[in-house]
């Protein structure tokens, strides 16, 4: 069983106190003092809570508890989770980029096991110092700060292109295999939403499409390697004009051009180029990369709509926008036509 499905059928106020618990029984399994606070901050794939007392370093913890089946993709595997920690880990020792750090346990393990005996579940969990800097919302947008992205995920690439992963290391890949599924889960979830069969037609298409023409990119050194696969502006921050990458929890083996596809898509269309500019003073991308960034991003609409249609509350935005992703996107990708470039 999925550990989502262990905690669903108690009532909001009592999942929360149970997490809260569990984040305090995590906390003390490090080398911080215990009596920090803490406070619940948001709940996606994870469960946060901000770790603080005046005077004392902030950090952040982890339950790795996701909120809905949608999200749940690690299943509790500690090895995926501490392997997405190594990566931060050696960022953190090999570049001069503002991330999330993680702390070692007591035990000297990048993540452990948190028991909820009234529930009887075991959560993995993590801690990471705070980054400091403020949401990057639209109206923060600037030339400057575009251009710092791009130049902060060049760089997150040049590390993800050429670091060795230690023995045993194991994240998820972004590859043909994960576009098929996330086209088969949005299939799935369609009858119970207003998702169109015509609009499936038109993003089965493109899957197709993006299969056929990812099977032509190499999977190699230096447009392949650890990619952090979620670069919307909920994962970034700002501080003394540099933008900050934080949240690396879907962090994968894939594309780089997927992380700009991201990136891209969350940004006012005429800071795109600046973006791109910034990224390429550090390394290059592709002959194609145009096409490749487009292909991704419809790619990853379909892992955005599956987990949004996948909640009641949301269905009014997915009766509203399913149609305009397929006909402003998806078809336009189908027949060869640029959307952003």
């Amino acid at each position: 069983m999925a550990i989502y499905q262990a905690l669903d059928a108690l009532p909001l106020d009592e999942i929360e106190r149970l997490l809260s618990q569990a984040a305090r029984l995590g906390l003390e399994q490090y080398p911080i003092d215990e009596r920090l606070s803490l406070t619940p901050l948001r709940h996606n794939e994870n469960a946060t809570f901000r770790v603080e007392a005046q005077g004392q370093p902030r950090y952040l913890l982890r339950l790795h508890y996701p909120r809905t089946s949608a999200l749940d993709f690690t299943h509790g595997d500690l090895v995926l989770i501490e392997s997405e920690l190594a990566w931060l880990e050696a960022l953190g020792r090999e570049t001069k980029l503002a991330l999330p750090k993680p702390l070692r346990a007591r035990n000297g393990r990048l993540a452990v096991s948190v028991e909820i005996a009234e529930a009887g579940l075991s959560l993995p969990c993590s801690l990471l110092h705070w980054v400091a800097g403020q949401p990057y919302t639209r109206d923060l947008e600037s030339e400057s700060t575009a251009r710092s992205l791009g130049d902060t995920i060049a760089r997150l690439h040049e590390h993800g292109s050429r670091w060795q992963p230690p023995p045993g290391f194991k994240r998820t890949r972004r590859d043909a295999a994960y576009f098929q599924e996330m086209l088969e889960n949005l299939r799935r979830v369609a009858a119970q939403s207003p998702i169109q069969a015509s609009d499936l037609e038109i993003f089965s298409q493109s899957v197709s499409i993006l299969v056929q023409e990812m099977a032509q990119l190499p999977e190699i050194a230096p447009f392949y390697g650890l990619i952090h696969a979620d670069l919307h502006k909920g994962n970034l921050l700002l501080h003394a004009g540099q933008v900050r990458p934080i949240d690396f929890s879907f962090c994968s083996f894939g594309h780089f051009t997927f992380d700009l596809a991201i990136a891209l898509s969350d940004m006012r269309p005429e800071l795109r180029q600046a973006a791109l500019e910034s990224y390429q003073a550090v390394r290059p991308l592709p002959e194609n990369y145009a096409r490749q960034i487009e292909g991704f991003f419809v790619g990853s609409m379909l892992g955005t709509i599956y987990f949004i249609a996948s909640r009641p509350v949301e269905q009014e935005w997915v009766g509203r926008r399913v149609p305009q992703i397929a006909e402003d996107y998806a078809r336009k990708y189908n027949q060869g036509i640029p959307f952003w470039f």
